[in-house]
C-alpha cells in the first residue's frame, strides 16, 4: 500500500485556515447578516441569481485584494522606488534612534571602558565629600556660607558627586587616558552632577599555589590551561566586547536594552558589553579562596584541591599552607593573576604529573595581554542597516470593479453591443455609476497604501505637503456621460 506523503500541499476545499481579510465566505456571511438587518422584509431574496448579492461578492472579492496587498511586509510596504535619487533620509537606524546620554552608573562604566587605553572602570557615590570640604573658610579667606541648620535626613553628603577610577592597559600613556577620560566625561555629564577625581588604580599581582587532583578523563596540559585562563578571568576579568548581532542572537538581549544609555558613536567605539556580563565585574577591596576554589572545582575533570592559597608577587613562595582564607588588597589596586608567581602541582591518582609550562608561555602572553577590544573598527557590526524589501511598483494599481461582473450586466469593457438601445445603456452606465463609489473608496485605499512611506517620512516634502491622495490613474471609459450636475425637480420628472 502506497504511503501517503505528509509534505503535499493541496487546496482546502472546506476553505479554512484563511486570516479574516482573506476569508471570502466570512466576508459575504457578514454582507448577508448586515443586509438582513438593514432591509428586513423589503429585500427577501438573498440567493446567488440576486444582482444584489452579485454586487456584494464583487465587493468582498475586492476587499480581499486590498487585505492581501495590506498584509504585505511592511519592509515591502514602507520599501523606497529604486528610481529615486537623493538622499534617503525615511528611517534612523537601531544606533541613531536609541542611542542616549549615559544615566546611571553602568552606562558611565561602559562609556569609559570603550576608551582607547582603558580596561576597566568603576564609578561610586562620593559619600565622602561634604560642604564643609569643598566650601572650607580657613583654606579660602574672605569666603562666606551658610550651612542648613537641619541637615537632610537621609543624606549628609553632597549628591550628585562621583569618585571614578580607572585601570588603564599596559602600554599606554597615562596622562591621554585621563585627558580622554575627562573629556569624556564632561561630554556626557547629567545636570546636577559632577565627577570629583580619577583615580588610576595601580596592579596588584597575585599568585595562587594549589594542589589539584584530576581524573583519567582529560588531558594535563587541557587542564593546565583551562586553570590559567579561568584564574585570570576571575581575579583580572577585563569587559568582552561584542558585535550587535552577537547579543541580539546568540545572547538573545533585547535591542532596546543592548543600546541603553549608549551614546550615537559608529566611529569610536570598539562594540559592546554583555550588561548582565558587566555588572559581575565589580571592584574588589579583597578576595576570598573560598571563591577561588569554586573557580577551579568546576573545571571539567578537577577532582580534589588541596593546600590552595594566594600571595603577592614579592618573591616569596607559596609555603605556608595555613595563609588566612581572605587576601586583602592594598587601597586603589586591582588585582592581576601573575602566572610568574603561581604554583600548580597537578596529580592523577596520587602521581604528579609534570607540565612543561614553556611549551604554552607565547600563547599565554599573547592571551594575557589582549584587552578583548577589536584591533579593526572599519566593519565593527555596531549597527543595523533599515530593512528593505520588494519595491511594489504596482501596489496602487485598481481594476475597477465593472470589468469582474458578468458580461450579461453589459457594464464590462465590450460587453454591451453598440446595437443595444438608449435605455439598456442608460442603465448600464446608471449601475456604473453607481459602482463609481465604491470604486473611489477601493482606489482611495491603495493609493495611501502606496504612499505610506511619504506619510511616515520625517521630513515633510515641499511640493507634496498633502496627506490624503486620489488614486487619479484610474481609468472609467464613457463615465462622462454621467450628469456632473444636480437636475432641478423639473428636469427629473
Amino acid at each position: 500500500m502506497a504511503v501517503a506523503d505528509i509534505q503535499n500541499k493541496v487546496i482546502n476545499k472546506n476553505n479554512e485556515g484563511f486570516p479574516a481579510w482573506l476569508d471570502f465566505d466570512k466576508l459575504r456571511r457578514e454582507g448577508m447578516d448586515y443586509l438582513g438587518t438593514l432591509s428586513g422584509n423589503l429585500w427577501t431574496d438573498h440567493n446567488t441569481h440576486d444582482p444584489g448579492i452579485t454586487i456584494l461578492e464583487m465587493l468582498c472579492y475586492a476587499l480581499l485584494d486590498l487585505g492581501y496587498r495590506t498584509s504585505l511586509p511592511a519592509a515591502d510596504l514602507f520599501s523606497r522606488d529604486p528610481d529615486s535619487t537623493g538622499e534617503d533620509d525615511n528611517f534612523f537606524t537601531p544606533a541613531q534612534i536609541l542611542g542616549c546620554n549615559p544615566l546611571t552608573i553602568l552606562d558611565y562604566r561602559r562609556l569609559l571602558v570603550d576608551i582607547e587605553g582603558v580596561k576597566n572602570a568603576w564609578l561610586t557615590v562620593a559619600e565622602d565629600i561634604t560642604i564643609e570640604n569643598i566650601c572650607d573658610p580657613a583654606s579660602q579667606p574672605g569666603y562666606y556660607y551658610s550651612v542648613i541648620s537641619q541637615p537632610a535626613p537621609c543624606l549628609n553628603f553632597l549628591n550628585g558627586l562621583y569618585h571614578v577610577y580607572i585601570d588603564i592597559e599596559d602600554n599606554s600613556e597615562k596622562d591621554e587616558v585621563i585627558a580622554s577620560v575627562k573629556k569624556a566625561l564632561m561630554a556626557h555629564r547629567n545636570l546636577c552632577e559632577d565627577f570629583y577625581d580619577v583615580t588610576v588604580l595601580c596592579r596588584q599581582k597575585v599568585g595562587v599555589c594549589a594542589d589539584i587532583e584530576i581524573d583519567n578523563s582529560v588531558e594535563p596540559e587541557t587542564i593546565f590551561l583551562s586553570i590559567i585562563e579561568k584564574l585570570r578571568d576571575f581575579i583580572s576579568p577585563s569587559p568582552q566586547f561584542y558585535k550587535l548581532k552577537q547579543l541580539l542572537v546568540d545572547k538573545g538581549r533585547p535591542i532596546e536594552d543592548i543600546f541603553a544609555g549608549r551614546p550615537f558613536d559608529l566611529i569610536n567605539s570598539h562594540g559592546f558589553v554583555d550588561t548582565e556580563e558587566f555588572e559581575q565585574i565589580v571592584l574588589h577591596k579583597e578576595i576570598h579562596i573560598s571563591d577561588v576554589y569554586n573557580v577551579l572545582f568546576n573545571i571539567g575533570g578537577v577532582t580534589a584541591i588541596r593546600n590552595i592559597r594566594l600571595q603577592n608577587c614579592d618573591g616569596s613562595r607559596c609555603t605556608d599552607p595555613n595563609a588566612n582564607w581572605v587576601f586583602k588588597l592594598f587601597e586603589n589596586h586591582v588585582p592581576e593573576f601573575s602566572l610568574d608567581c603561581s604554583g600548580f602541582r597537578i596529580t592523577r591518582n596520587g602521581v604528579e604529573i609534570f607540565i612543561d609550562r614553556s611549551k604554552f608561555q607565547e600563547y599565554l602572553n599573547l592571551n594575557f595581554s589582549n584587552s578583548g577590544k577589536t584591533t579593526s573598527k572599519a566593519d565593527a557590526g555596531l549597527d543595523l542597516p533599515v530593512p528593505t524589501g520588494v519595491y511594489r511598483s504596482d501596489l496602487a494599481d485598481y481594476y475597477p470593479l465593472e470589468n469582474d461582473f458578468p458580461k450579461v450586466y453589459g457594464i464590462a469593457e465590450g460587453s454591451l453591443p453598440a446595437k443595444a438601445s438608449t435605455l439598456r445603456k442608460a442603465q448600464s452606465l446608471q449601475l456604473r455609476g453607481y459602482l463609481l463609489f465604491f470604486d473611489h473608496l477601493l482606489a482611495g485605499y491603495l493609493s495611501q497604501l502606496k504612499n505610506l512611506r511619504h506619510l511616515f517620512a520625517l521630513k515633510s516634502d515641499p511640493e507634496n505637503q498633502h496627506t490624503y491622495f486620489v488614486n487619479s490613474s484610474i481609468k472609467w471609459p464613457g463615465l462622462e456621460k454621467l450628469p456632473t450636475k444636480q437636475c432641478s425637480r423639473d428636469q427629473r420628472e
